[in-house]
């Protein structure tokens, strides 16, 4: 419950968790409930650009993926000056001291990368925030942004409308866009058998593309549209879940959270990750079974997604 000190603050940020309902994979600040960001190279490690959670580790781990980086490349190219060594030693020698003299620059310009001069200036800009703390540190308590967000979510009306996710929807775009480049061929060369692009006098090979044509258009798109839990989007009770502790050897393909359904039960749940990296305490929105809790699902672990009504955000 929310009490009358908080009235006002939560309807303003009921009113903006609406407009986050367009990023559903990615997890929740468990300190400001502000929607996570990540750096591709940052060991896909979440953090929060608003009040910093998370960012001290985002930055260790990039350093060190990056140095690991540098000494594997410097290790790959003195394995191969050994076989130079063996046939030509004086070569070999020479070539081995030159590795060696570049490899600080390699270590350098690697620690200079794109990626590591934005993490750099994301941490100095979030350190100028008042209020700004960069370690993992989080309370046990759901935020109040989180909690607004979870409220906007339980107010869309029932049966949801739902999509694919963008993965999804431009992959099948550019599959169908290949499709439609060998159909065109094969036409071209069926229509016009003197222009053939290729020097088969036949009509095999014109039909072999616009079968193949036909299996890229129809039936790749078939395992990306098919979600056996869609059901659980349109109709299922829908809760925002706080994400479990992940191992130390996780790597990305299974993810643990927990939440308590409308009867205060704990529910566990595991599910495969296709969103965001997760983050412990973190929160994911889940949606579940009401009459089997146990059966649920992350957004992040889903092909589909919310449609958000029209003028929904702007309530």
């Amino acid at each position: 419950m929310i009490d009358s000190k908080h009235r006002g603050e939560y309807s303003e940020l009921q009113r903006a968790s609406r407009l986050a309902l367009l990023y559903m994979d990615a997890p929740l600040c468990p300190r400001c409930g502000a929607d996570t960001s990540w750096f591709a190279g940052a060991a896909r490690l979440p953090y929060c650009n608003d009040c910093g959670w998370n960012l001290d580790e985002v930055y260790q781990r990039h350093q060190k993926h990056d140095r690991l980086f540098s000494w594997l490349i410097c290790g790959f190219a003195v394995l191969i000056c050994i076989p130079v060594i063996i046939h030509n030693p004086r070569r070999g020698i020479l070539l081995l001291g030159g590795v060696l003299a570049l490899a600080p620059l390699l270590i350098l310009s690697v620690g200079r990368s794109k990626t590591t001069l934005r993490l750099e200036a994301t941490r100095e800009a979030v350190t100028q925030k008042p209020g700004s703390d960069l370690s993992s540190t989080a309370p046990i308590e759901m935020p109040l942004r989180v909690a607004a967000y979870g409220e906007a979510l339980r107010a869309i009306p029932r049966p949801r409308q739902i999509r694919l996710i963008g993965v999804a929807r431009a992959t099948i775009g550019m599959v169908r866009a290949i499709a439609g480049v060998l159909a065109l061929v094969a036409i071209r060369d069926l229509l016009f058998p003197h222009q053939r692009i290729t020097e088969f006098s036949d009509a095999l090979l014109p039909i072999g593309l616009l079968f193949l044509a036909f299996l890229l258009w129809f039936l790749v798109p078939i395992p990306l549209r098919k979600e056996p839990r869609r059901d659980l989007l349109v109709n299922g009770e829908v809760i925002v879940a706080r994400m479990a502790p992940i191992p130390p050897w996780w790597r990305g393909e299974r993810i643990s959270f927990e939440f308590r359904d409308a009867n205060g039960r704990l529910i566990r749940g595991e599910s495969v990750n296709q969103g965001h990296a997760p983050a412990a305490g973190a929160y994911v929105p889940v949606f579940y079974d009401a009459q089997n809790p146990e059966n649920c699902a992350p957004a992040c672990a889903l092909n589909y997604e919310l449609v958000v009504p029209e003028g929904f955000a702007r309530c």
